[in-house]
């Protein structure tokens, strides 16, 4: 077995401080002892850095105090990227010094853990969020307060559009996503680029709902998104659907569909035939239509919610089967760039009819404008 290395060493050790987090802590603990009692994932990253710049050795207190030298710059570039939601918290515990972890948003502390901004911490018996003494006081917050809850709102729109268009097409080339953005006047150029992806990369790691994939942008939980990529760019027959601004907002959550029409009325039909209560019915549906856009069969849709039938009759089948149809034509599917099956069947329909209409008899004067017949000229 080969003796373990420093940096092996240094890992280990900062795993076990890492289990004594919510054991004692207090409110004001300096921002080095913060990082070496409880930040090793932060650890592990400067580590990696020095590892990849060719540096391969540097004691552990040098390291946190290299990275520390740091802080402001690195507090400052974190703080830009917060979402409206994310500085509200941050300002709270700011000013309170510490708030309770007792909500779906405060418990996901891994992103405020991982950048050193807020840490969990066990007071009083009581799982909190505490905000360290150095980052309280911290001129780079009180300098720069004003322009970054004016960021934060730049960033709630950014968020809000990109969210809307990748629930729209499921997944999109970062190029295209900022093109998309730009037009729609969120951004201004290509100077904002990259913030815009530095912005998605904290909200995946807060939030877990926006995925950078390489060079895509991808919808949370889309099963193999290069393979949509590859569909969606085989199709140059069919052009992206056209959203105004309004449209795109409304769309900014995931579940936006349940709001239209033919889902609210497949949803209380199944409320009477089902023995599923409406939030049941609600979790059925979203997933109905999640399901849709990674391309599972229609029927294999049906069955699963014929399982959940009460009474399974001829007339609640084919009343079911209706329901379901009209609510899967007004979604809209990735594979069709947005568009809804609905919606291209009836342009389909309208481009039959008016070919039907124009077409020429063999009699009628031929469109050329010689006077002959059409048979006779340019059939």
């Amino acid at each position: 077995m080969s003796k373990p290395t420093s940096w092996e060493q240094m890992e280990r050790e900062a795993a076990r401080q890492e289990k004594r987090w919510r054991q004692s802590v207090t409110i004001d603990s300096s921002y080095e002892e913060t990082l070496e009692r409880y930040l090793k994932k932060e650890l592990v990253e400067v580590v990696d850095y020095y590892r990849l710049s060719g540096i391969r050795r540097m004691t552990k207190p040098h390291l946190i105090k290299d990275f520390a030298a740091h802080r402001d710059l690195a507090m400052h570039y974190l703080l830009e990227r917060l979402s409206d939601a994310q500085l509200q918290l941050f300002l709270e515990v700011k000013e309170q010094g510490s708030i309770p972890i007792d909500s779906p948003v405060t418990q996901k502390v891994g992103w405020w853990w991982r950048t050193t901004l807020l840490v969990p911490a066990t007071i009083d018996d009581k799982l909190v969020l505490f905000i360290p003494k150095d980052v309280r006081e911290s001129k780079v917050i009180e300098l720069f307060e004003g322009e970054l809850k004016e960021r934060a709102k730049q960033n709630k729109v950014i968020l809000a559009f990109t969210r809307g268009l990748l629930n729209t097409y499921g997944v999109l080339r970062l190029a295209d996503l900022y093109a998309k953005l730009r037009a729609f006047g969120v951004i201004e150029g290509p100077k904002d680029y990259q913030h815009v992806r530095d912005l998605l990369w904290v909200q995946q790691d807060f939030y877990e709902e926006l995925l950078l994939d390489g060079n895509l942008a991808v919808v949370p939980g889309l099963e193999n998104p290069y393979a949509l990529f590859d569909q969606l760019s085989d199709r140059s027959d069919l052009k992206p659907v056209e959203l105004t601004p309004t449209e795109v907002v409304k769309r900014a959550y995931e579940s936006y569909y349940l709001d239209f029409p033919e889902y609210k009325r497949l949803a209380l039909y199944l409320e009477k035939v089902t023995k599923l209560e409406p939030d049941e019915v609600e979790g059925m549906l979203f997933d109905f239509g999640v399901q849709l856009n990674n391309q599972v069969p229609f029927n294999e849709l049906l069955n699963e919610i014929f399982r959940n039938l009460k009474l399974v009759t001829p007339e609640i089948m084919q009343e079911t089967i209706r329901l379901a149809k009209a609510a899967k034509d007004v979604t809209p599917h990735y594979a069709l760039k947005g568009h809804t099956p609905g919606s291209l069947f009836q342009e389909q329909k309208s481009q039959a009819t008016i070919r039907a209409s124009t077409e020429i008899g063999r009699n009628d004067k031929c469109p050329c404008g010689s006077g002959k017949k059409y048979k006779k000229c340019c059939m």
